[in-house]
This record gives structure tokens, sequence and C-alpha cells, in this order.
């Protein structure tokens, strides 16, 4: 999951998607799971594209995807909330063509 990612210029801090195969259902992978998945640095830490596991209120699982500016992590720049892991992929190739608009 994810090679087809362009990370362009950012740094990957971390990837941990390689631990899941996201063909089989999310449920098989709850331990696997976690909030640190994947983090990129863009702009020496200007922006920081983070993507992580977590539970809503019923015990739904989702992706949440965070833009992170200037290092406010309690207060996301941008966040998508990603039911559907067939979504993921698109999702932060379009965070990663915001934050170079941004630029």
């Amino acid at each position: 999951m994810l090679e087809k990612i362009d990370f362009r210029e950012g740094k990957v801090l971390f990837n941990y998607f390689h631990r899941i195969d996201l063909e089989k259902p999310l449920k098989n992978y709850d331990p696997e799971l976690s909030e640190d998945l994947l983090s990129v640095s863009y702009f020496n830490d200007e922006y920081i594209i983070d993507i992580g596991w977590y539970y809503l209120d019923g015990g739904v699982g989702v992706f949440i995807l965070n833009l992170i500016k200037d290092n406010n992590w309690d207060l996301p720049f941008k966040r998508e909330i990603i039911y559907e892991k067939e979504n993921v992929e698109k999702s932060i190739n379009g965070y990663i063509d915001f934050v170079y608009k941004l630029r």
C-alpha cells in the first residue's frame, strides 16, 4: 500500500503501512493499526502530513489524515476522516498537492 504515492521532496519520518494488507478487511488488523501509520515532513517541517488509525465513539475505526502547520499538533491546519480504506491513497495524494499549492 502507498507504493504509488510520490511524496516529492517530502521527508518520510515513518511509514508503517507495510504492516498491513489493505486488501483484507480492516477488522483483521486492529492490533496492528495505530495512531502512528505515516508521517511526512515538507519544507523543513513547516508542514507535516500525518495519518493514523483511530476509534470514534461507538467503536468505529477510521483513518484520520492531518495536515500540521508549524508543529501545531493541537490545531491541525486541515483534517479528513477516511472511512473507506480504498480512499487512503487518493486522500494522501490530495494533501500532497494541497501542500504544494500553499507554497
